[in-house]
């Protein structure tokens, strides 16, 4: 039996040559392994803008909205108006002193007010027409000035107070809760530029 085998199988015989048991493929008949496409990347959010802006556009037309109403009140009675009267005459006195946040016309403010014993007294014009203010602590006793006679109310932002004629002259006396205030005519000023101005006035910063 080996004899036959060796017979059958000489070294060198072309056509017995070792061959493999299972056909070997070559590279382009072995499939390639198939590859999953990636998921794309999440698209990110825009971050919502913020509002601040509007926010503020709002929040200055409520202010605006209680000025127009019941804030316009609380304005004109506690606002600190500006003033030309000078600082260190303001601070000497030891009750709150009272200047119009406007003036009537072309009335002005004229320089040389002063404090003459605890009365402050300034004046203001236009031209030839002024009036002068005089304004002084009030006592605890109160009073209303309407009660006098040939004196007619009238309506202010604070306090009570009455316009009649005193020595020919045009007069207005305002009663406030902290100073009494009393305003001469000088010359042509008129009865309604004296209320214009007495309805105007406020408080002044100390």
């Amino acid at each position: 039996m080996d004899e036959y085998l060796k017979s059958r199988y000489k070294k060198g015989d072309a056509k017995h040559s070792a061959k493999p048991m299972f056909p070997v493929n070559s590279k382009s008949d072995i499939p390639e392994p198939k590859t999953e496409p990636k998921p794309a990347p999440p698209k990110r959010q825009p971050k919502p803008k913020r509002r601040f802006g509007l926010v503020k556009i709002l929040a200055a037309v409520v202010v605006l909205a209680g000025l127009g109403t019941g804030g316009g009140y609380y304005y004109f009675k506690y606002a600190k108006a500006p003033t030309p009267l000078p600082k260190k005459l303001v601070k000497s006195f030891d009750y709150p002193v009272y200047y119009p946040t406007k003036l009537p016309g072309s009335y002005k403010y004229q320089p040389g007010s002063v404090n003459k014993s605890g009365l402050l007294e300034y004046k203001i014009a236009d031209g030839s027409d002024a009036v002068v203010v005089t304004e002084q602590k009030k006592p605890k006793i109160n009073f209303d000035p309407s009660v006098l006679p040939g004196f007619k109310p009238i309506t202010v932002n604070q306090g009570i107070a009455a316009i009649g004629t005193s020595s020919n002259a045009i007069a207005i006396i305002y009663v406030t809760p902290t100073t009494i205030i009393n305003m001469t005519a000088i010359n042509g000023i008129s009865r309604g530029d004296m209320i214009s101005i007495a309805q105007n006035l406020s408080t002044v910063k100390q």
